[in-house]
């Protein structure tokens, strides 16, 4: 039978959980505004990879997609983001016709995640026969954190740690004292899935919670014990994991493979004082941004209480781990830990706030009538607090800050009288606190991140109709090429302003923004070509006008704007469109085409930029040539037009060695005496490091160029830079802005780079190229005639997830020019296919599916050795 009473109270703590709900997002009911942190990488990645996605798989494209960069992976390289999200897939089921559609459901999301997570918190409270006040006021002490709602905003894909993380530690506990299996197993599962990174913390916080948790269970303490104990998380653990292997496997893979590096970074050991002094300001308050935990102050009074009882066995032991995890917090190498050993982050805070939830709803329940200094103890904290905050200085001026103490000084007097009100009143009063201070806490944090709440509005609307977003003119302009070629090409956008928006315009372009580029297509622009980039190791974006690569690498059209004094060498004027000029390549070069020549990848290491470039038209780099003839690398012609420091004039600059320092207005110019007439490319190269603390700016011939500090977690490390400079000779030199601070130059070089051979080499390959291109999203195939024997080279990523055949059967194929497939044919008329899989996902999938039958058959049977015994039982009575 139901139990009507029961039902009712879990009904009216949904509708309490919705109130606190409402109360989150409150900014957003008076503004009407999305909730999204403008021009981050809410903004500029996130946003742009829920539509690609939710498209992709709308259509069945899981694998691969040739509007990621340069073509890349889709399932594992997006897991870390949403392609195995629970609340993303959920959102399948809905129309999302453009960005501002996949907007608008930020907030429904994040609502939809926090109730879960209030929920979760609130059935585990329950489950451990916490009261009703104490499960419902620890779960809005949970979810109600303005660090929830902060990485909702800013990275909502975080924010699902939540809602696991008190579902798993629910079954944990089920796991533990009922021997019940199945709710662990999926928890686990889910967990893994959702995120690879987030499933370690939250693993990590299992463990540690495993921990104290066996002397929660066992009333006698043996390392044997404790050894058997901890063998039954494994087991179980095993399992779920076994059971997300189709997620797990192949995202690792993509993770290991990612264009990310080692690096040094320098942890204290303790932070400065002034975090120490903030910590109160920190945990209940709206203030600094990365640390905070903004949860209610009924929590700080609650968790206070707790000391009062720790001659409880397990009010100490749950307080133990609080202690724990705040000792965690203090501590910088835990956020390096949880981090994966890498640069600091508080992303993990999330498992500080729920083990904050739990001791909070405990000390309510352990809150006792009896306590002789209670009330004393109570009074010496409402001083202690308003002591706090009359001369500890709050690290932010924020509009009416005092309500926080009104609302600490309300729920302490509610506490005083506690066991003098009816249980209903007191319910009343630390509830309505609660929504009351979470409220404060995440408007005022809305309000620090997006601005004034009658502002938002306009400015996101603003912002979303723009360039890069849902422009109907910028649309405009890309639709006119592809509605008019529906061919297999490439577009470079010059000066694009968003490296995703191919994403979103459905185009194939050179750009991208993501946090698991491919580590060969990552080092193709910053390490093997040095084309110039962002400082920003997540981040590639066009290639820097150099037109060899760009005619190798297929583009085929060119959008400039039409007060762009640049104009692609080459290239015929099609259409000058909203404000855009659009260009037509006439040496265009398709997806395949023959190499008969080869160079070692040592000795192409050897060559300089201008030489490399010339030799992707010419010949494969590879590791082994094999039958390919060796090119001669002496056709390769690099013009040298300067070259060394002693030359190079210094206006507002102090040298000492190879250090520079920078005054304002520092100038260095380089003049080029040497002249190159024709056609082509001014190529500077540079060598300097930043010996500046903070970020330093290079103006080069008007382009900026930032180079961040080596301390900066985002820098890219490297120390030699290539850059395209337009119409250097024609101005004389190229001048180089500094910004103040110090640099250390060890070598520049000015190189030229002649288009006089060019267009012949294009000619050439022409004569073997790919023909009768066909594509899909995840495959490729197309006719070649080879002249004479050589290598196939394919401008598409390589990555193991390829299969490829040559006339119906399976060829092997290896990376060549360092990124690229090549695949060696020999002399004749050959049919290419290729077909694309997330390398290991078939076998994972194996192990899952495995896993899920190996589930099933021990259920089975299980379920019938108990049938069978009821049916000998019954016939023996």
């Amino acid at each position: 039978m139901f139990d009507r009473k029961k039902i009712g109270m879990h009904v009216v703590a949904a509708v309490i959980f919705m109130l606190t709900i409402f109360s989150v997002y409150f900014y957003f009911y008076l503004s009407e505004g999305y909730m999204t942190t403008r021009n981050t990488d809410a903004t500029v990645q996130l946003l742009f990879f829920r539509y690609f996605l939710h498209e992709q798989f709308l259509h069945g494209d899981f694998f691969w997609s040739w509007k990621y960069g340069l073509g890349g992976d889709v399932f594992a390289n997006f897991s870390y983001y949403y392609s195995t999200s629970v609340f993303f897939l959920l959102t399948l089921f809905l129309k999302l016709d453009t960005l501002k559609d996949v907007l608008a459901l930020n907030t429904i999301i994040s609502a939809l995640k926090l109730f879960c997570a209030m929920m979760f918190m609130y059935a585990l409270l329950q489950y451990n026969k916490r009261s009703y006040t104490a499960s419902i006021v620890g779960a809005m002490i949970y979810g109600g954190s303005s660090f929830f709602a902060g990485y909702s905003n800013r990275f909502d894909f975080m924010a699902e740690a939540f809602v696991w993380l008190p579902l798993l530690i629910l079954s944990y506990d089920r796991l533990v004292d009922q021997g019940k299996k199945g709710l662990f197993i999926f928890a686990v599962f889910v967990v893994i899935i959702t995120n690879f990174y987030f499933g370690f913390m939250s693993s990590v916080y299992l463990n540690i919670y495993a921990v104290f948790k066996y002397f929660l269970a066992s009333s006698s303490y043996s390392f044997k014990s404790f050894v058997k104990y901890y063998i039954t998380l494994i087991k179980y653990y095993i399992v779920g994991f076994l059971l997300s292997a189709f997620a797990f496997i192949p995202t690792v893979y993509a993770f290991l493979h990612a264009g990310r590096f080692d690096k040094e970074y320098d942890i204290p050991l303790f932070y400065t004082n002034i975090f120490y002094h903030n910590v109160v300001y920190n945990f209940f308050y709206p203030y600094s941004a990365s640390q905070t935990l903004g949860m209610s102050i009924v929590g700080l009074i609650a968790i206070l209480l707790s000391v009062l009882y720790i001659k409880q066995k397990e009010m100490l032991i749950r307080v133990c781990l609080l202690l724990f995890m705040i000792g965690l917090y203090f501590f910088p190498y835990a956020y390096s830990f949880f981090n994966g050993l890498s640069a600091m982050q508080p992303r993990w805070i999330y498992m500080l706030i729920f083990t904050c939830g739990m001791v909070a709803a405990y000390a309510i329940d352990y809150d006792k009538k009896g306590s002789k200094v209670r009330t004393v103890y109570l009074l010496l904290l409402l001083l202690g607090f308003l002591w706090y905050t009359t001369y500890v200085p709050s690290p932010k001026e924020l509009p009416n800050d005092g309500v926080e103490i009104v609302f600490f000084v309300i729920v302490l007097i509610a506490f005083l009288l506690r066991f003098q009100l009816k249980k209903a009143v007191f319910f009343a009063c630390v509830t309505v606190v609660a929504i009351g201070s979470i409220g404060y806490n995440n408007f005022m944090m809305f309000t620090q991140d997006l601005g004034d709440v009658l502002a938002q509005k306009e400015s996101t609307l603003q912002t979303f109709s723009g360039s890069g977003y849902d422009s109907e003119t910028d649309q405009e302009v890309i639709n006119y090429i592809t509605q008019r070629d529906d061919s297999f090409y490439r577009v470079m956008w010059n000066q694009i302003n968003k490296e995703n928006i191919p994403l979103y315009y459905n185009y194939h372009g050179f750009s991208s923004y993501q946090s698991l580029i491919p580590d060969n297509v990552h080092s193709f622009f910053k390490e093997t070509y040095n084309i110039a980039q962002m400082d920003s190791p997540s981040r590639y974006s066009n290639l820097d006008q150099r037109l060899y690569l760009e005619t190798a690498l297929m583009n085929k059209y060119y959008i400039v704007k039409s007060g762009d004094a640049f104009q692609p060498y080459g290239f015929t004027l099609l259409k000058e469109l909203n404000g855009y000029k659009i260009y037509k390549n006439d040496y265009f070069l398709p997806v395949g085409f023959m190499y008969n020549q080869a160079v070692s990848t040592n000795q192409f290491n050897e060559l300089n930029e201008v030489q490399k470039d010339q030799l992707m038209l010419k010949a494969a780099v590879v590791e082994k040539q094999g039958n390919l003839p060796q090119f001669d690398l002496k056709k390769l012609k690099s013009k040298q037009l300067f070259e060394g420091m002693e030359n190079v004039k210094l206006e507002n600059i102090d040298k000492n060695g190879d250090v520079y320092t920078a005054r304002d207005n520092a100038v260095m110019r380089i003049p080029l005496t040497t002249k190159e007439t024709g056609s082509g490319e001014t190529i500077l190269k540079m060598t300097f490091k930043n010996l500046t603390t903070g970020s330093l700016n290079l103006v080069i011939n008007g382009r900026n160029f930032e180079k961040r500090s080596v301390n900066n977690i985002y820098s890219y490390p490297k120390d030699s830079y290539a850059f395209n400079i337009q119409n250097a000779q024609r101005n004389g030199g190229i001048t180089i802005g500094l910004s103040p601070g110090q640099y250390e130059f060890d070598d520049m070089e000015v190189l030229f780079n002649s288009y006089k051979n060019y267009a012949a080499s294009v000619d050439e390959l022409k004569q073997s190229a790919l023909q009768h291109v066909k594509y899909e999203e995840n495959s490729l195939q197309g006719d070649i005639h080879a002249k004479k024997a050589g290598m196939l080279f394919l401008s598409v990523p390589y990555s193991k997830g390829w299969h490829l055949k040559v006339d119906g059967k399976d060829a092997e194929f290896e990376q060549v020019n360092g990124t690229f497939i090549g695949v060696r044919v020999p002399k004749g008329n050959h049919e290419i296919s290729m077909k694309y899989t997330t390398p290991y996902f078939k076998e994972s999938l194996t192990v899952s599916l495995a896993t899920a039958a190996a589930i099933g058959i021990v259920f089975f049977v299980k379920r019938r050795r108990k049938d069978s015994n009821a049916i000998a039982e019954n016939e023996v009575a």
